[in-house]
């Protein structure tokens, strides 16, 4: 009787799991007629009040269908809204009943657009690895969804923006029974990218910028991998940068240290070092060093300028940065390297003489300066900016050399201070030349 009551317990112990595994077994043969329900996730409360205004739809919409794959597990299919865009999500799933370890590989696709998102994952009852990835694409403001989120997204500011990119992407994680948390990995490629557009009225164009970017992880703690973009040529206002370059690493509180920056302006070089960026501030302060700069390049940025100039010029100019939109100067200088000769010749040197008139200078002095300012060999070349007590700033143009006319050559020593508020006049320009 013992006997018997024992073979009917472990039947009715293993009946449960028996048909558990039968059905487990014939899943991808019943597959297709098991309906799954519509599923809808409503993430407006995890949207903020700007991104909401600009989308119609403020959810993650799925229908669902599966069906036998060609491996023999089963293949789900979902189709769906995500947000405004529609989608098409294929998960193929297969798994093992001995080793009770199973395997999904997925493909995600937003409709119409060229990026893709592919990757599997493997996991046993105690390991797991996953693996997602963005192979090679070339994305451009031509395609339907990323061309209709930027336009969506754009600030109001900017406009005829076009751009091109190559990107690619790499992620994988695992849990292994030797380190038994999250280990995770990150790495990808931004290159050959190209943006150009305007910002108001001022035309602005980036082209062959190229970075990779990563970040490591275990468990709960985050490593971010230095950053080291390049830019081949970049342009905004006539002001043109070739070879620019920046080493950026994160730091624990979430801002960025730029150790080195650099660029060639001007025939010259401009560094800069040690620049910390909060990027939610905007608020900065730096100092520009300025090497073998072409006088006449330099010149030619200035507006009303007509004329010439040789020469080579090297300063410093620290300039501090708040909320992104206001620059403050401070003291600065630009000076020509002494014992060397240069030479300025203005057409038109109304935009000086006006100033020196305004400031008291008598009109014979002004007009013999206009004439030597018409072919000036110099020997000193400088331009001094300085704050004084009262938080006014002042710049200060000092000439030393000799002026020709003809046959006629006279020794030429000449100093002016502007004074006014240099630095509202900046920022009132950049303002206005933003807004147009």
């Amino acid at each position: 009787m013992r006997h018997y009551i024992k073979r009917i317990l472990l039947v009715t112990l293993l009946a449960p799991v028996g048909i558990l595994l039968v059905a487990l077994a014939l899943l991808p043969w019943y597959a297709s007629l098991v309906p799954i329900p519509d599923v809808t996730i409503d993430l407006s409360t995890n949207l903020t009040a700007e991104v909401s205004t600009k989308l119609t739809n403020r959810t993650v919409t799925a229908h669902f269908a599966m069906t036998r794959s060609r491996r023999g597990g089963v293949l789900v299919t979902a189709r769906g809204l995500l947000l405004d865009w529609p989608y098409t999500l294929t998960a193929d799933v297969d798994y093992s009943l001995l080793t009770l370890a199973g395997e999904v590989a997925f493909d995600l696709s937003l409709d119409k657009s060229a990026c893709r998102v592919g990757g599997n994952a493997v996991a046993t009852p105690r390991t797991w690895t996953a693996t997602v990835e963005i192979p090679k694409t070339r994305l451009t403001e031509r395609d339907p969804v990323l061309g209709d989120i930027v336009r969506r997204f754009l600030p109001p500011t900017l406009t005829n923006l076009t751009f091109a990119a190559q990107l690619d992407f790499r992620a994988t994680a695992e849990r292994t029974s030797e380190i038994p948390v999250p280990v995770w990995m990150v790495r990808g490629r931004l290159a050959n990218a190209e943006v150009c557009g305007f910002s108001g009225n001022v035309p602005f164009a980036v082209q062959g910028l190229s970075t990779s970017f990563g970040a490591d992880g275990i468990a709960d703690r985050v490593t971010v991998a230095p950053l080291s973009p390049r830019i081949k040529t970049m342009s905004a206002a006539g002001l043109v940068a070739t070879d620019v370059y920046a080493m950026l690493r994160m730091t624990e509180k979430q801002t960025f240290l730029v150790t080195e920056a650099g660029a060639k302006v001007c025939g010259g070089d401009v560094k800069l070092y040690s620049l910390y960026l909060d990027p939610a501030r905007l608020t900065t302060g730096f100092t520009l060093f300025l090497d073998d700069i072409d006088t006449n390049e330099l010149i030619k940025l200035s507006p009303g300028f007509k004329g010439s100039a040789s020469g080579r010029l090297h300063g410093k100019l620290p300039v501090f940065l708040k909320d992104g939109k206001r620059l403050m100067l401070r003291n600065s200088y630009l000076y020509s390297i002494p014992g060397e000769v240069g030479a300025l010749r203005l057409e038109d040197a109304s935009p000086i003489i006006d100033n020196l008139q305004l400031g008291g200078v008598d009109e014979a002095m002004c007009n013999n300066l206009s004439k030597a300012l018409a072919n000036l060999m110099y020997s000193v070349l400088k331009l001094d900016l300085r704050r004084d007590e009262n938080g006014e700033l002042s710049l200060t143009l000092k000439l030393d050399g000799n002026a020709s006319s003809g046959k006629l050559t006279v020794p030429v020593k000449f100093e002016v201070t502007f004074h006014g508020d240099l630095q509202e006049l900046i920022n009132a320009s950049l303002k206005l030349a933003t807004q147009k």
